[in-house]
């Protein structure tokens, strides 16, 4: 498993693009939590924080230029932008990545250097559901290089726990891709997926031990559509 050095944790939030299918940021919707309005982000940032020592907000460049005065309110926080295209070490081409793949080599390709004993906490804006007991249960197991959650048959990797130069594993990952699948197709569920054959420092959390702290698997609830927020809404307001 990885080195006995303490490690601290580096909570990592992906914004998203356009949310095209909730026709406004999700960054910025609004939830009722202890009978206050409080918007996703800063739900995720008050969970987060219960855990990370830095904060690290992940965003498009289209994006920014569109919510840049309350992304720049959060002066505390990290806020790195990704490159739409990025040229991965030796290939002769760039590659268009986008999505969490993106987003997770952004921040560990430039963050790296300076957070050296860090372990990436990343979750998507909308996981307002995250339960801290869970995040609790998964540090249990920060030795590993890479946790990820077992849930409904389904291997959730947001949230999940990257160590801080999986950048390097990234860039693998594209080479090796390049060189022996047909499935050119760049993605964090595909890159999970590579690690899960490549790599032996991985602790999968099994739905058994999920089920301890939290029940119905709420932590992997997203919102993509306006019935998912109508859904939290009612959830919030019955609990």
């Amino acid at each position: 498993m990885g080195n006995k050095e303490e490690k601290k944790i580096l909570g990592a939030i992906l914004l998203g693009g356009q949310s095209t299918r909730m026709k406004y940021n999700k960054a910025f919707l609004k939830i009722n939590i202890n009978n206050q309005k409080i918007t996703f982000l800063q739900e995720i940032i008050n969970r987060l924080s219960l855990f990370a020592d830095k904060i690290v907000l992940n965003f498009n460049k289209q994006t920014f230029n569109l919510y840049e005065i309350q992304y720049k309110s959060l002066k505390d926080k990290l806020l790195i932008a990704d490159d739409f295209f990025i040229e991965v070490f030796d290939l002769e081409v760039d590659l268009n990545l986008r999505g969490p793949l993106l987003g997770l080599y952004t921040i560990s390709k430039e963050l790296s250097v300076y957070y050296k004993n860090h372990f990436i906490l990343l979750v998507a804006v909308d996981q307002v559901l995250i339960n801290p007991d869970l995040i609790k249960l998964a540090l249990k197991y920060i030795d590993y290089d890479f946790i990820f959650f077992e849930f409904d048959d389904f291997v959730h990797f947001l949230p999940g726990f990257y160590k801080i130069n999986c950048f390097e594993l990234i860039e693998k990952y594209i080479i090796d891709t390049q060189k022996n699948s047909q499935n050119k197709k760049y993605s964090l569920k595909n890159f999970v997926n590579y690690l899960m054959y490549n790599i032996k420092s991985i602790k999968l959390i099994d739905e058994e031990e999920i089920k301890k702290v939290d029940k119905n698997g709420l932590t992997f609830y997203k919102i993509d559509t306006p019935r998912d927020y109508y859904n939290i809404i009612q959830f919030l307001r019955n609990n």
